[in-house]
């Protein structure tokens, strides 16, 4: 085995099983969710441990493994999706020591169910206020006919899933119909980041640190197996941890130091026993959540930390202990894209109509009352397809060979493993396909002139502005089981779900 987590037992006489601690002690082991707690079926080779969803369902020689990785986060963990015919049967973890070393989380090796339930599998169009199934070319003339309109407006949203090649030519086709500005993603920014806007310590780094500093973050459910770097180096080698942002079992101690930007204010002016901790360490690390990035005061919490670092040792020229937690697999790349504003929402008073086009975008529920015309274009039928009045089915990232950058920065690819289903296609296809039909792309699919990276302002000048609000920082990602569209369709991520919230464990 890679790490030294040892095993413990849970429960009593038929009911009794194996499973790793989570918490700070033994007693918080079995009543925590620690987010990684599957692994222990990986732990006998000869099957003394089973995952019950694979149970019965096939044998090994009957499958096709694929080598690919993880979406579901930002760390980019490493797996082999073993699939029979067009069917997922089963997702392992592989081992990668820069990374995942042999883990996944909970949610990446149970979710496979999710992939083939309430697909997208024909276009759709609404008329007389439903939708209904019609064609390619039906669909793309719907579009065609309101982008074509005098004084259009036209607003972009991609999701946390969406490849590297596909934000490429959804940015090229809305800078094609001059919304190249006004294109977001699932955690859009106030302000232009910078070049280190990655994890900089790197996962193995973690094992270095003597102090944590969290500021907005839940890794546990963010980056789980992040968190379990973490917990390793708290068990291990005592590192100290303390959290700014809500109350949250992080499964390892950590010193509360409160909810509010007064907190980190504290810090930045010495206060208090935990600044003498972070001003004592060799090997300070602060982790920067997009929970507190994504508020409209966010360049004030990276503006405290640059200040912080003035008596941390943060910044050494053998350590960089500035990090950055993203939590979507495509949100290093968006940032080299230039594709992190928050963009306006269009005017009621123009004279055009006002068009929405999401790509694979369901982090968030849209205010339909803001557009006269809203494209999806994606796999899952969640929580945006509904309000649609174009529907373009997508493939999912199983289906395709696409390029994501972790987030240390790291290029991986995740590998085809089956055919979109139906008349679903390829998104990139997809978006070359509409500009063609639209006349901003030539017939080989190449746009007719160059669009480059959207700018974004930035809004604050200089590292000493400290201009917070009074509001306390709230986690964003919520039900680590059920935050994406994948996971709300899976049956097990929905059992898992609501047994923790009952019982507050899973397995």
């Amino acid at each position: 085995m890679q790490t030294n987590l040892a095993l413990q037992r849970a429960a009593r006489g038929a009911l009794s099983r194996s499973v790793k601690p989570c918490g700070p002690t033994a007693a918080d082991s079995t009543s925590s969710m620690c987010a990684v707690a599957s692994d222990g079926v990986q732990l006998t080779p000869v099957g003394a441990l089973t995952s019950k969803p694979y149970a019965f369902t096939s044998r090994q020689w009957e499958l096709k493994p694929t080598d690919s990785i993880d979406v579901f986060d930002a760390v980019g963990s490493n797996i082999r999706i073993d699939s029979y015919g067009k069917q997922v049967r089963r997702v392992m973890p592989r081992v990668n020591e820069l990374i995942n070393l042999e883990w996944i989380s909970d949610k990446v090796r149970f979710s496979y169910d999710g992939y083939a339930a309430q697909r997208l599998t024909t276009p759709m169009v609404r008329t007389n206020g439903q939708l209904g199934k019609t064609d390619w070319e039906a669909a793309f003339n719907s579009i065609k006919a309101v982008l074509s309109t005098p004084g259009v407006q036209v607003e972009g949203r991609f999701g946390g899933f969406v490849e590297k090649e596909a934000l490429v030519a959804f940015r090229e086709l809305l800078g094609q119909l001059g919304a190249a500005e006004n294109i977001s993603g699932p955690t859009p920014l106030t302000f232009t980041p910078g070049n280190d806007f990655v994890f900089n310590t790197t996962l193995n780094g973690i094992d270095e640190a003597d102090a944590l500093l969290l500021i907005g973050a839940n890794p546990r459910h963010e980056a789980p197996i992040l968190n379990l770097r973490i917990l390793t180096n708290v068990r291990y080698n005592n590192l100290w941890v303390g959290s700014i942002g809500p109350h949250a079992d992080l499964t390892y101690k950590a010193a509360r130091l409160g909810n509010s930007p007064q907190a980190l204010l504290d810090l930045v002016a010495g206060n208090g026993p935990a600044s003498d901790i972070l001003r004592k360490a060799k090997r300070p690390m602060v982790i920067l959540g997009m929970s507190a990035l994504q508020r409209a005061d966010g360049q004030a919490f990276l503006n405290a930390v640059k200040l912080l670092s003035k008596d941390v040792k943060i910044f050494q020229p053998d350590w960089n202990g500035f990090n950055i937690l993203h939590t979507h697999a495509n949100s290093v790349t968006a940032l080299q894209l230039g594709m992190v504003g928050r963009p306006s929402t269009p005017s009621k008073k123009a004279s055009g109509p006002r068009v929405l086009y999401l790509l694979d975008y369901d982090e968030t529920v849209v205010d339909r009352s803001n557009y006269d015309f809203v494209v999806y274009q994606g796999h899952h039928g969640d929580r945006n397809a509904p309000i649609a009045d174009v529907i373009l089915p997508g493939s999912m990232p199983i289906e395709k060979n696409g390029t994501y950058v972790n987030l240390e920065g790291r290029v991986q690819k995740t590998k085809f493993v089956s055919a979109p289903p139906g008349d679903a296609r390829n998104d990139v296809k997809i978006l070359q396909a509409l500009g063609v039909d639209l006349g901003v792309y030539d017939r080989s699919g190449s746009p007719q002139k160059n669009v480059g990276a959207a700018s974004v302002p930035d809004t604050t000048a200089t590292s000493g502005q400290l201009n917070f609000s009074d509001t306390p920082i709230t986690l964003q990602l919520g039900d680590f089981y059920l935050n994406d569209s994948i996971s709300r369709s899976s049956k097990i991520m929905a059992l898992t779900s609501s047994r923790f919230k009952k019982h507050r464990s899973n397995f």
